[in-house]
């Protein structure tokens, strides 16, 4: 194995680990890339800053450069796997990808980065998504204004969403059936924030029991 797949596997072991992206960093460094080296020790420290730190506004300022110049011979190797991606921490990590490419090839994609933030445009099957073992490694997934509609039952019986925390269906066409499986999901533990609006055929009886069961949470 080559040194920088290993660290890349190290990463991708513990994707909210900062210890191993900042080793990769120094060697990148004794490689002579300083400036991908650079980039990921300003993300690093830019994710770890509070929103009125005073050092913020010079790192993200360089950050922007850094991406700028060099972000689309960084993401290079995922074109033809994904349509957009930001990078995070110094690695792609949100995605928007077309559903058919990602059923297809998403061991080449989740070897590739540490995905945490996956958009849908045009998405898959939702019954062959949901058994799909690498979303259990995503924080965020997005299927908003796709016509998801009460087949969003099929996630919501998918133990691969144990730790997902935000979950986008602005618009995706939701009904009766599909919100109460949300309501009765025994998965969904871990979200922090639903988004469900321009759902206008979601009833207020299910408006109500989503508001109980995710409280401040839920965006109707």
């Amino acid at each position: 194995m080559l040194p920088e797949e290993a660290f890349l596997r190290a990463i991708l072991a513990d994707p909210d680990d900062d210890a191993p992206r900042l080793i990769y960093a120094d060697w990148l460094d004794e490689r002579g890339d300083a400036a991908r080296a650079e980039f990921i020790r300003v993300q690093c420290a830019v994710a770890a800053l509070k929103a009125d730190d005073p050092r913020r506004p010079a790192l993200e300022a360089r950050e922007l450069d850094l991406v700028t110049a060099h972000g689309p011979a960084w993401a290079a190797p995922l074109r033809g796997l994904v349509k957009e991606w930001d990078f995070a921490r110094g690695f792609v990590e949100r995605v928007t990808c077309d559903g058919t490419t990602f059923l297809d090839r998403a061991d080449e994609l989740f070897r590739m980065a540490p995905v945490r933030r996956l958009k849908f445009r045009w998405h898959p099957d939702l019954q062959q998504l949901a058994r799909c073992p690498y979303l259990a490694r995503l924080q965020a997934l997005d299927l908003s204004y796709e016509a998801v509609g009460d087949a969003v039952q099929h996630l919501t019986h998918c133990p691969h969403l144990k730790l997902l925390a935000v979950l986008d269906l602005t618009g995706a066409g939701l009904r009766r059936a599909g919100a109460r499986s949300l309501v009765n999901s025994p998965y969904l533990t871990s979200l922090e924030e639903l988004i469900l609006r321009e759902n206008p055929r979601v009833p207020e009886a299910e408006r109500q029991a989503l508001r109980r069961r995710f409280g401040q949470g839920v965006r109707l």
